[in-house]
Formats: C-alpha cells, structure tokens, sequence
C-alpha cells in the first residue's frame, strides 16, 4: 500500500515565491520554524500523516507544512542571510521495521509499560525498498534547501517520524543517498 506525504502544489507554489527574497532571519520556538522575508514570512510546522499497514496499525510520518504565522515565542537564530536564489524538496521513502516488543521506560518514578516498537527505514526514492505489497511504503517530502547569494544554504526538514520541525544553517543534516532533490522554480 503506497501513501503520498509530500508538500502540496499550493504550498510549493508559497515556497517558489521566497525565490527572490531577502531572507531578513530565520526564528524557531523550538517546535517549528519561521521564515521572516522583506515582504512575508513563513511559519513551517510538522504535520503528521497516518501510513498505517496490517502490522503498523499506528504508523505515520512528519512531513514539512507551510502555514501563516501565528504569535509565538520565537528566538532568532540566523539574519541577514541574503536573498534566496534557490529552493529544492528533498524527498525519501519511508517504510517501518517490523514491530517488536519494546522496553518499558522508567522516568522521574512514572513507568511506561513495554509495547510494541518499530521505526522508519529510509531509502532513496529511485531504488524503494522491495516489501510486501500489504505494508506501507510512503512517498515523503522530509526537507526543503534554501540557497542565497551570500552562500548561506539554509534547510527545514523533519526527522520523518518525530513531532518537530528543525533547521541547520550551512550543515547537511540529511544524507543524501536517501533523498531525492527537486528544484523548485517561479511559476
């Protein structure tokens, strides 16, 4: 069973306008990220999306999701950064290990009992992992790469499977074997 969590066209077409851009900084509340432009800002939260299977009946993936900006304590961790000359998705296929019973965690005297445990394999999207045509495979957009004038490579991506949303400036978070890169272009 094939899921698609990629970006949609409408919020590719809000991140082809930032191509342009002065990027004036780039905030987090430690939960997503803004991005604040001379003319707009982007607010990119995690949105999961259920990819349930028979055996990973509470499966999902945390794709990036563009939204308006709201009121929130963000602490500026990049500025200045110049104007966005480039934007690529980066994307990967996601399936899930095969479930087994997990340790139970002890933590500040509270107890979560053992239960069933699994986690996300990546792979590249030109070569999908072979599986049973009855357990998820999932199309994933994980990240989006912002280049500037001054050389500043910016990327918003998601660990896939994690409630968050983080950002690295000039770092290559994601490996690159596993992501397939699109570059988006001004309509």
């Amino acid at each position: 069973m094939r899921y698609d969590a990629n970006i949609p066209e409408m919020e590719r077409q809000r991140l082809a306008l930032l191509i342009g851009r002065q990027l004036m900084a780039v905030s987090t509340d430690r939960w997503a990220v803004q991005l604040a432009t001379d003319t707009f800002d982007v607010l990119i939260i995690p949105e999961e999306i259920a990819t349930p299977d028979d055996d990973h009946e509470c499966a999902d993936v945390t794709r990036p999701k563009l939204i308006e900006p709201v009121e929130s304590e963000f602490e500026t961790i990049a500025s200045g950064l110049g104007t966005m000359t480039s934007l690529w998705i980066l994307s990967t296929v996601v399936v899930f290990s095969p479930p087994r019973i997990g340790n139970s965690i002890t933590s500040n005297d509270a107890t979560i009992p053992e239960g069933i445990d699994y986690g996300p394999i990546f792979s590249h999207p030109l070569q999908p992992p072979s599986v049973n045509p009855a357990q998820a495979i999932v199309d994933l957009d994980i990240a989006f790469e912002i280049g500037t004038d001054t050389d500043q490579r910016i990327i918003v991506y998601t660990d896939g499977c994690g409630f968050f949303v983080y950002t690295a400036i000039n770092e290559e978070p994601i490996a690159k074997e596993i992501c397939e890169r699109t570059k988006l272009r001004v309509a």
